[in-house]
C-alpha cells in the first residue's frame, strides 16, 4: 500500500501511475497485513475507505469531508467501569483494538465527541448526528446491537473477505 501511494504522489500522468505491476496483490501478503494491527499505518485510511466504497451502492456518489479520522469502536484505553471492560477482557482489548474488523471512519470533529462512550452509546450519538456518509460505519451499526468479542471477530472477517474478494 506505501508503495502505491508513493507511485499516486510520485507519477506524471496516469499512464505513468499503471505502467509496472504496482498494482499486483500477492493474496497471502495482503491477508498477513490485514489480519495484523493498522491503525496508525500509512494505508489505514486508504483502506477503510476503499471498504466505505465496497459496502456502498456501486452508482452512488461518494461524498469525502474534508477532516476525517479513524475512529475505534472498541477503545484504545476503555474506563475501568465501562461495558466495554465487561465484554472484553484486557488481551483481548490490546489484540484487537487497533485491528481493521474495528476500525471505522469518521468526521474528526465527531470523533473527538465519541472519546470512550460505550458501544450504545456510540451508536445513539452516531444516528442522531448522520454518519450515512460512511458505509462501513453505517453497516455495523445497523448490523450490531452489541459490541462483544464475537461481533469484533466476525467483523474482522467480513472485512478481510471483502478486501480479498476485491484485491485478489
Amino acid at each position: 500500500m506505501g508503495k502505491i501511494i508513493d507511485k499516486i504522489y510520485s507519477a506524471n500522468n496516469t499512464n505513468e501511475l499503471f505502467e509496472g505491476n504496482i498494482f499486483d496483490v500477492e493474496e497471502n501478503k495482503l491477508l498477513n497485513i490485514l489480519k495484523e494491527d493498522i491503525y496508525g499505518r500509512r494505508f489505514a485510511r486508504y483502506i477503510l475507505y476503499k471498504l466505505d466504497y465496497l459496502y456502498s451502492e456501486k452508482d452512488e456518489k461518494m461524498i469525502v469531508p474534508k477532516t476525517i479520522s479513524v475512529e475505534h469502536i472498541l477503545p484504545q484505553n476503555p474506563k475501568n467501569d465501562s461495558q466495554w471492560r465487561k465484554d472484553f477482557t484486557d488481551i483481548q482489548i490490546e489484540e484487537n483494538k487497533h485491528k481493521i474488523g474495528n476500525l471505522v471512519l469518521i468526521s474528526r470533529r465527531k470523533n473527538s465527541s465519541q472519546e470512550n462512550l460505550d458501544y450504545n452509546k456510540k451508536k445513539e450519538k452516531y444516528f442522531q448526528k448522520n454518519i450515512g456518509l460512511f458505509r462501513n460505519s453505517l453497516r455495523i451499526l445497523t448490523l450490531n446491537e452489541t459490541w462483544t468479542p464475537k461481533e469484533l471477530e466476525e467483523n474482522q472477517r467480513n472485512v478481510i473477505e471483502a478486501l480479498r474478494k476485491h484485491y485478489c
